[in-house]
Protein backbone atom coordinates (compact mmCIF):
# COMPACT_ATOMS: atom_id res chain seq x y z
CA UNK A 1 0.00 0.00 0.00
CA UNK A 2 1.58 3.30 -1.05
CA UNK A 3 0.62 6.34 0.96
CA UNK A 4 0.68 9.69 -0.80
CA UNK A 5 0.04 13.04 0.81
CA UNK A 6 0.03 15.64 -1.97
CA UNK A 7 -0.45 19.28 -1.14
CA UNK A 8 -3.55 20.68 -2.86
CA UNK A 9 -2.76 21.67 -6.41
CA UNK A 10 0.67 20.02 -6.69
CA UNK A 11 1.95 16.62 -7.75
CA UNK A 12 1.83 13.79 -5.19
CA UNK A 13 4.93 13.17 -3.13
CA UNK A 14 5.82 10.13 -1.03
CA UNK A 15 5.20 10.56 2.64
CA UNK A 16 8.41 11.09 4.59
CA UNK A 17 9.35 8.29 6.93
CA UNK A 18 9.88 10.26 10.14
CA UNK A 19 6.47 11.92 10.05
CA UNK A 20 4.50 11.89 13.32
CA UNK A 21 0.83 11.16 12.61
CA UNK A 22 -2.06 11.24 15.06
CA UNK A 23 -4.98 9.10 13.88
CA UNK A 24 -8.19 10.36 15.49
CA UNK A 25 -11.17 8.01 15.24
CA UNK A 26 -14.67 8.07 16.62
CA UNK A 27 -14.23 4.30 16.76
CA UNK A 28 -11.29 2.21 15.63
CA UNK A 29 -12.40 0.03 12.72
CA UNK A 30 -10.84 -2.03 9.95
CA UNK A 31 -10.20 0.99 7.75
CA UNK A 32 -8.36 2.91 10.48
CA UNK A 33 -6.33 -0.18 11.40
CA UNK A 34 -5.33 -0.82 7.78
CA UNK A 35 -4.26 2.82 7.35
CA UNK A 36 -2.29 2.64 10.60
CA UNK A 37 -0.59 -0.58 9.51
CA UNK A 38 0.26 0.84 6.09
CA UNK A 39 1.79 3.96 7.61
CA UNK A 40 3.83 1.90 10.05
CA UNK A 41 5.20 -0.14 7.14
CA UNK A 42 6.28 3.20 5.63
CA UNK A 43 8.21 3.87 8.87
CA UNK A 44 5.77 6.54 9.99
CA UNK A 45 5.28 7.17 13.72
CA UNK A 46 1.52 6.64 14.18
CA UNK A 47 -0.54 7.05 17.34
CA UNK A 48 -4.19 6.00 17.19
CA UNK A 49 -6.70 7.59 19.57
CA UNK A 50 -10.36 6.62 19.87
CA UNK A 51 -12.57 9.55 20.85
CA UNK A 52 -15.52 11.63 19.68
CA UNK A 53 -15.04 14.33 22.33
CA UNK A 54 -13.73 17.63 20.96
CA UNK A 55 -11.90 18.61 24.15
CA UNK A 56 -10.15 15.26 24.25
CA UNK A 57 -9.11 15.63 20.60
CA UNK A 58 -7.51 18.98 21.39
CA UNK A 59 -5.85 17.56 24.49
CA UNK A 60 -4.33 14.64 22.55
CA UNK A 61 -2.96 16.96 19.87
CA UNK A 62 -1.40 19.19 22.51
CA UNK A 63 0.11 16.19 24.26
CA UNK A 64 1.48 14.38 21.20
CA UNK A 65 2.35 17.36 18.97
CA UNK A 66 1.94 15.47 15.68
CA UNK A 67 3.08 16.74 12.29
CA UNK A 68 -0.23 15.66 10.78
CA UNK A 69 -3.71 14.80 12.07
CA UNK A 70 -5.58 12.08 10.18
CA UNK A 71 -9.26 11.19 10.75
CA UNK A 72 -10.09 7.88 9.00
CA UNK A 73 -13.44 7.45 10.79
CA UNK A 74 -14.91 10.55 12.39
CA UNK A 75 -18.58 11.50 12.14
CA UNK A 76 -18.52 14.23 14.78
CA UNK A 77 -17.33 17.76 14.04
CA UNK A 78 -13.61 18.34 14.46
CA UNK A 79 -12.74 21.35 16.69
CA UNK A 80 -11.79 24.38 14.62
CA UNK A 81 -8.60 24.93 16.57
CA UNK A 82 -7.24 21.67 15.10
CA UNK A 83 -7.64 22.64 11.45
CA UNK A 84 -7.07 26.40 11.83
CA UNK A 85 -3.33 25.81 12.28
CA UNK A 86 -2.16 25.64 8.64
CA UNK A 87 1.28 24.38 9.67
CA UNK A 88 -0.27 21.13 10.89
CA UNK A 89 -2.62 19.58 8.28
CA UNK A 90 -5.81 17.98 9.57
CA UNK A 91 -7.06 15.47 7.01
CA UNK A 92 -10.35 13.57 6.79
CA UNK A 93 -10.84 10.28 4.94
CA UNK A 94 -14.24 10.57 3.25
CA UNK A 95 -15.82 7.42 1.73
CA UNK A 96 -16.97 9.25 -1.36
CA UNK A 97 -15.83 10.72 -4.66
CA UNK A 98 -14.51 14.26 -5.03
CA UNK A 99 -17.28 16.85 -4.43
CA UNK A 100 -19.46 14.33 -2.57
CA UNK A 101 -20.35 15.59 0.90
CA UNK A 102 -22.21 14.54 4.01
CA UNK A 103 -23.28 11.31 5.64
CA UNK A 104 -24.73 8.20 3.99
CA UNK A 105 -22.68 8.50 0.83
CA UNK A 106 -22.19 4.76 0.54
CA UNK A 107 -25.89 4.16 1.22
CA UNK A 108 -26.92 6.41 -1.63
CA UNK A 109 -24.27 4.94 -3.93
CA UNK A 110 -25.80 1.50 -3.47
CA UNK A 111 -29.40 2.75 -3.68
CA UNK A 112 -28.75 4.66 -6.91
CA UNK A 113 -26.85 1.73 -8.39
CA UNK A 114 -23.77 3.76 -9.29
CA UNK A 115 -21.17 1.74 -11.20
CA UNK A 116 -18.18 3.52 -9.63
CA UNK A 117 -17.43 5.20 -6.32
CA UNK A 118 -14.34 6.39 -4.52
CA UNK A 119 -12.43 7.62 -1.50
CA UNK A 120 -11.25 11.20 -0.96
CA UNK A 121 -8.70 12.60 1.47
CA UNK A 122 -9.44 16.25 2.16
CA UNK A 123 -8.67 19.01 4.64
CA UNK A 124 -11.01 19.58 7.54
CA UNK A 125 -12.65 23.00 7.48
CA UNK A 126 -15.85 24.79 8.53
CA UNK A 127 -17.92 23.01 5.88
CA UNK A 128 -18.46 19.27 6.29
CA UNK A 129 -16.40 17.44 3.64
CA UNK A 130 -15.83 20.76 1.91
CA UNK A 131 -12.09 21.21 2.39
CA UNK A 132 -9.31 21.21 -0.16
CA UNK A 133 -8.79 17.79 -1.74
CA UNK A 134 -5.39 16.21 -1.17
CA UNK A 135 -5.92 12.86 -2.84
CA UNK A 136 -8.66 10.69 -4.27
CA UNK A 137 -9.17 7.32 -5.92
CA UNK A 138 -12.09 5.49 -7.48
CA UNK A 139 -13.18 1.88 -7.84
CA UNK A 140 -15.93 -0.11 -9.55
CA UNK A 141 -18.92 -1.01 -7.40
CA UNK A 142 -19.53 -4.78 -7.68
CA UNK A 143 -23.09 -5.94 -8.28
CA UNK A 144 -24.89 -6.81 -5.06
CA UNK A 145 -22.55 -4.75 -2.90
CA UNK A 146 -23.47 -4.04 0.69
CA UNK A 147 -22.46 -1.04 2.74
CA UNK A 148 -20.05 -3.11 4.79
CA UNK A 149 -18.48 -4.81 1.78
CA UNK A 150 -17.60 -1.39 0.34
CA UNK A 151 -16.51 0.04 3.70
CA UNK A 152 -15.15 -3.07 5.32
CA UNK A 153 -15.43 -2.96 9.09
CA UNK A 154 -17.81 -0.03 9.27
CA UNK A 155 -20.77 -0.82 11.51
CA UNK A 156 -22.87 2.31 11.03
CA UNK A 157 -26.46 1.50 10.11
CA UNK A 158 -28.08 2.80 6.95
CA UNK A 159 -29.88 6.03 7.83
CA UNK A 160 -32.50 5.89 5.11
CA UNK A 161 -36.02 4.85 5.99
CA UNK A 162 -37.52 1.99 4.06
CA UNK A 163 -40.71 2.44 2.06
CA UNK A 164 -42.19 -1.07 1.98
CA UNK A 165 -44.34 -0.14 -0.99
CA UNK A 166 -41.29 0.05 -3.27
CA UNK A 167 -40.05 -2.88 -5.36
CA UNK A 168 -38.00 -5.48 -3.51
CA UNK A 169 -34.72 -4.53 -5.23
CA UNK A 170 -35.10 -0.93 -4.03
CA UNK A 171 -35.71 -2.17 -0.49
CA UNK A 172 -32.55 -4.26 -0.62
CA UNK A 173 -30.58 -1.38 -2.08
CA UNK A 174 -31.78 0.99 0.63
CA UNK A 175 -31.18 -1.28 3.57
CA UNK A 176 -28.41 -3.59 2.40
CA UNK A 177 -28.22 -5.28 5.77
CA UNK A 178 -27.22 -8.94 5.59
CA UNK A 179 -30.18 -11.03 4.36
CA UNK A 180 -30.69 -14.02 6.64
CA UNK A 181 -32.89 -17.06 6.27
CA UNK A 182 -36.13 -18.13 7.84
CA UNK A 183 -34.19 -18.79 11.05
CA UNK A 184 -34.90 -15.55 12.90
CA UNK A 185 -35.46 -13.58 9.70
CA UNK A 186 -38.80 -12.19 8.52
CA UNK A 187 -40.09 -12.21 4.97
CA UNK A 188 -41.54 -8.75 4.19
CA UNK A 189 -44.09 -8.41 1.44
CA UNK A 190 -43.19 -5.79 -1.16
CA UNK A 191 -44.82 -4.48 -4.28
CA UNK A 192 -43.99 -6.27 -7.51
CA UNK A 193 -42.33 -9.36 -6.02
CA UNK A 194 -42.71 -12.19 -3.58
CA UNK A 195 -40.97 -10.16 -0.87
CA UNK A 196 -37.61 -9.64 0.75
CA UNK A 197 -36.02 -11.29 3.77
CA UNK A 198 -35.06 -8.94 6.62
CA UNK A 199 -32.64 -10.59 9.02
CA UNK A 200 -32.17 -7.91 11.70
CA UNK A 201 -34.30 -5.11 13.11
CA UNK A 202 -34.31 -2.47 15.84
CA UNK A 203 -37.22 -1.24 17.89
CA UNK A 204 -38.26 2.28 16.94
CA UNK A 205 -37.64 4.14 20.19
CA UNK A 206 -35.74 7.23 21.26
CA UNK A 207 -33.59 5.15 23.58
CA UNK A 208 -30.52 3.30 22.39
CA UNK A 209 -31.58 -0.21 21.48
CA UNK A 210 -30.07 -3.43 20.23
CA UNK A 211 -30.26 -4.81 16.73
CA UNK A 212 -31.73 -8.30 16.99
CA UNK A 213 -33.05 -11.06 14.75
CA UNK A 214 -36.27 -9.73 13.23
CA UNK A 215 -38.44 -12.41 14.84
CA UNK A 216 -37.32 -11.07 18.25
CA UNK A 217 -38.65 -7.61 17.38
CA UNK A 218 -42.00 -8.18 15.69
CA UNK A 219 -44.76 -8.72 18.26
CA UNK A 220 -46.72 -11.17 16.11
CA UNK A 221 -46.51 -14.91 15.61
CA UNK A 222 -45.64 -15.65 12.01
CA UNK A 223 -45.89 -18.99 10.19
CA UNK A 224 -42.62 -20.80 9.60
CA UNK A 225 -41.28 -20.71 6.06
CA UNK A 226 -40.35 -24.36 5.59
CA UNK A 227 -39.55 -24.27 1.89
CA UNK A 228 -36.01 -23.81 0.62
CA UNK A 229 -35.08 -20.28 -0.42
CA UNK A 230 -32.18 -18.39 -1.95
CA UNK A 231 -30.92 -16.98 1.32
CA UNK A 232 -29.19 -19.36 3.68
CA UNK A 233 -27.11 -18.56 6.75
CA UNK A 234 -25.36 -21.92 6.48
CA UNK A 235 -24.51 -23.41 3.11
CA UNK A 236 -22.48 -26.50 2.19
CA UNK A 237 -20.81 -26.88 -1.20
CA UNK A 238 -19.00 -30.09 -2.22
CA UNK A 239 -16.33 -30.04 -4.92
CA UNK A 240 -14.61 -33.39 -5.18
CA UNK A 241 -12.84 -34.18 -1.93
CA UNK A 242 -13.22 -30.59 -0.67
CA UNK A 243 -16.24 -29.40 1.30
CA UNK A 244 -16.83 -25.65 1.69
CA UNK A 245 -18.93 -24.66 4.71
CA UNK A 246 -20.28 -21.10 4.57
CA UNK A 247 -21.83 -19.55 7.68
CA UNK A 248 -22.88 -15.95 7.13
CA UNK A 249 -24.27 -14.68 10.43
CA UNK A 250 -25.10 -11.01 10.99
CA UNK A 251 -21.88 -9.16 11.93
CA UNK A 252 -20.32 -12.61 12.37
CA UNK A 253 -22.02 -13.29 15.72
CA UNK A 254 -23.85 -16.56 16.31
CA UNK A 255 -26.46 -17.07 18.98
CA UNK A 256 -27.17 -20.43 20.60
CA UNK A 257 -29.55 -21.74 17.93
CA UNK A 258 -27.22 -20.68 15.13
CA UNK A 259 -24.24 -22.37 16.80
CA UNK A 260 -26.25 -25.55 17.31
CA UNK A 261 -27.23 -25.61 13.62
CA UNK A 262 -23.62 -25.02 12.55
CA UNK A 263 -22.38 -27.79 14.83
CA UNK A 264 -24.94 -30.18 13.38
CA UNK A 265 -23.82 -29.35 9.84
CA UNK A 266 -20.16 -29.87 10.74
CA UNK A 267 -20.99 -33.23 12.30
CA UNK A 268 -22.73 -34.32 9.10
CA UNK A 269 -19.80 -33.18 6.99
CA UNK A 270 -17.34 -34.96 9.29
CA UNK A 271 -19.20 -38.23 8.70
CA UNK A 272 -18.71 -38.06 4.93
CA UNK A 273 -16.08 -40.67 3.92
CA UNK A 274 -15.40 -38.97 0.58
CA UNK A 275 -14.49 -35.58 2.05
CA UNK A 276 -10.79 -35.03 2.79
CA UNK A 277 -10.62 -31.24 3.24
CA UNK A 278 -13.14 -29.01 5.01
CA UNK A 279 -12.85 -25.28 4.34
CA UNK A 280 -14.62 -23.06 6.86
CA UNK A 281 -15.57 -20.02 4.79
CA UNK A 282 -17.50 -17.95 7.32
CA UNK A 283 -19.23 -14.94 5.76
CA UNK A 284 -18.02 -12.46 3.15
CA UNK A 285 -17.81 -9.53 5.59
CA UNK A 286 -17.09 -11.41 8.79
CA UNK A 287 -15.56 -14.83 9.25
CA UNK A 288 -16.93 -15.01 12.80
CA UNK A 289 -17.02 -12.79 15.86
CA UNK A 290 -18.06 -15.39 18.43
CA UNK A 291 -21.15 -15.35 20.62
CA UNK A 292 -24.13 -13.04 19.99
CA UNK A 293 -23.89 -10.42 22.76
CA UNK A 294 -27.00 -8.53 21.61
CA UNK A 295 -29.24 -11.58 21.90
CA UNK A 296 -27.67 -12.35 25.26
CA UNK A 297 -28.20 -8.79 26.51
CA UNK A 298 -31.82 -8.83 25.36
CA UNK A 299 -32.66 -12.13 27.05
CA UNK A 300 -34.61 -12.37 30.31
CA UNK A 301 -32.03 -14.65 31.92
CA UNK A 302 -28.73 -13.25 30.65
CA UNK A 303 -26.55 -15.64 32.61
CA UNK A 304 -28.41 -18.70 31.36
CA UNK A 305 -28.36 -17.44 27.78
CA UNK A 306 -24.65 -16.65 27.92
CA UNK A 307 -23.86 -20.09 29.35
CA UNK A 308 -25.87 -21.82 26.63
CA UNK A 309 -24.30 -19.68 23.89
CA UNK A 310 -20.69 -20.25 24.99
CA UNK A 311 -21.24 -23.99 25.32
CA UNK A 312 -22.83 -24.12 21.87
CA UNK A 313 -19.91 -22.34 20.20
CA UNK A 314 -17.51 -24.57 22.15
CA UNK A 315 -19.28 -27.53 20.57
CA UNK A 316 -18.75 -25.97 17.13
CA UNK A 317 -15.00 -25.75 17.74
CA UNK A 318 -14.89 -29.23 19.22
CA UNK A 319 -16.48 -30.51 16.01
CA UNK A 320 -13.58 -28.95 14.11
CA UNK A 321 -10.62 -30.23 16.09
CA UNK A 322 -12.03 -33.75 16.46
CA UNK A 323 -12.03 -34.28 12.66
CA UNK A 324 -8.89 -36.40 12.82
CA UNK A 325 -9.23 -37.89 9.34
CA UNK A 326 -9.74 -34.57 7.55
CA UNK A 327 -7.77 -31.38 7.03
CA UNK A 328 -9.60 -28.27 8.26
CA UNK A 329 -8.87 -24.86 6.78
CA UNK A 330 -10.16 -21.50 8.06
CA UNK A 331 -10.64 -19.10 5.13
CA UNK A 332 -10.92 -15.56 6.50
CA UNK A 333 -12.61 -13.55 3.76
CA UNK A 334 -13.81 -11.12 6.41
CA UNK A 335 -12.85 -9.99 9.90
CA UNK A 336 -12.59 -12.35 12.86
CA UNK A 337 -12.84 -11.50 16.53
CA UNK A 338 -13.04 -13.09 19.98
CA UNK A 339 -14.46 -16.61 19.66
CA UNK A 340 -14.39 -16.33 15.87
CA UNK A 341 -10.64 -15.72 15.93
CA UNK A 342 -10.25 -18.74 18.21
CA UNK A 343 -12.30 -20.85 15.81
CA UNK A 344 -9.71 -20.12 13.13
CA UNK A 345 -6.85 -21.17 15.43
CA UNK A 346 -8.52 -24.55 16.00
CA UNK A 347 -8.21 -25.39 12.30
CA UNK A 348 -5.21 -27.18 10.84
CA UNK A 349 -4.52 -24.24 8.51
CA UNK A 350 -5.73 -20.66 8.23
CA UNK A 351 -5.59 -18.16 5.36
CA UNK A 352 -6.77 -14.55 5.29
CA UNK A 353 -7.50 -11.87 2.73
CA UNK A 354 -4.97 -8.98 3.04
CA UNK A 355 -7.75 -6.60 4.05
CA UNK A 356 -8.92 -8.72 6.99
CA UNK A 357 -8.47 -7.68 10.61
CA UNK A 358 -8.25 -10.14 13.49
CA UNK A 359 -9.08 -9.29 17.11
CA UNK A 360 -8.07 -12.27 19.26
CA UNK A 361 -9.18 -10.73 22.54
CA UNK A 362 -12.18 -10.48 24.86
CA UNK A 363 -10.75 -7.59 26.89
CA UNK A 364 -12.99 -4.86 25.46
CA UNK A 365 -16.04 -6.93 26.47
CA UNK A 366 -14.67 -7.62 29.97
CA UNK A 367 -14.86 -11.35 29.25
CA UNK A 368 -12.32 -14.10 29.75
CA UNK A 369 -13.48 -16.12 26.80
CA UNK A 370 -13.53 -19.81 26.11
CA UNK A 371 -13.57 -21.65 22.75
CA UNK A 372 -10.55 -23.74 23.79
CA UNK A 373 -8.27 -20.75 23.27
CA UNK A 374 -6.02 -21.72 26.20
CA UNK A 375 -4.96 -24.73 24.15
CA UNK A 376 -4.91 -23.58 20.52
CA UNK A 377 -3.72 -19.97 20.84
CA UNK A 378 -0.47 -20.76 22.72
CA UNK A 379 0.12 -23.61 20.29
CA UNK A 380 -0.03 -21.09 17.44
CA UNK A 381 1.86 -18.10 18.83
CA UNK A 382 3.50 -19.25 22.06
CA UNK A 383 2.44 -18.78 25.67
CA UNK A 384 3.81 -15.27 26.15
CA UNK A 385 2.29 -13.84 22.95
CA UNK A 386 -1.03 -15.58 23.64
CA UNK A 387 -1.21 -13.96 27.07
CA UNK A 388 -0.41 -10.55 25.61
CA UNK A 389 -3.04 -10.88 22.89
CA UNK A 390 -5.96 -11.83 25.14
CA UNK A 391 -5.07 -9.17 27.72
CA UNK A 392 -4.85 -6.36 25.18
CA UNK A 393 -7.53 -4.73 23.03
CA UNK A 394 -5.38 -4.77 19.90
CA UNK A 395 -6.68 -5.52 16.45
CA UNK A 396 -4.23 -7.09 14.02
CA UNK A 397 -4.11 -6.79 10.27
CA UNK A 398 -3.73 -9.99 8.28
CA UNK A 399 -0.05 -9.18 7.76
CA UNK A 400 0.56 -8.70 11.49
CA UNK A 401 -1.37 -11.86 12.35
CA UNK A 402 0.73 -13.81 9.86
CA UNK A 403 3.98 -12.41 11.24
CA UNK A 404 3.28 -13.73 14.75
CA UNK A 405 1.96 -17.08 13.50
CA UNK A 406 -1.69 -16.49 14.29
CA UNK A 407 -2.58 -16.86 10.59
CA UNK A 408 -0.66 -19.35 8.47
CA UNK A 409 -1.06 -17.47 5.19
CA UNK A 410 -1.99 -13.76 5.11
Amino acid sequence: MKFLIPRPGILPVSIRGNLRVLSLNQAVNSLSRRIEDGLRQAKVDVTTVETSDGDEMVSEVQRLQPDLILCPFMKTRIPKVLYADRSRPCLVVHPGIAADRGACSIDWTIFQGRPRWGVTVLEANDEMDGGAIWSCDSFPVPDGSTKSSLYNGAVADAAVRVDWNTPAEDVVRRVRTPIATKNGAVLISTAGSSGVWIGQMKRFTQDQCLKLPSSHILPVQLPLHRESCDFEEIKVVHEGEICYVYFDFYNGAMDTTQAVRLQEVLSEVAASPHTKVIALMGGERFFSTGIHLCVMQNSVDKQKNAWANINAINDVIKSVFTMKDKTTVAVLRGNAGAGGAMLATACDLSVAHPGVCVTPTYKSMNLHGSEYWTYFLPEKVGQETAKRLVESVDTLTARQAHEIGLIDHG
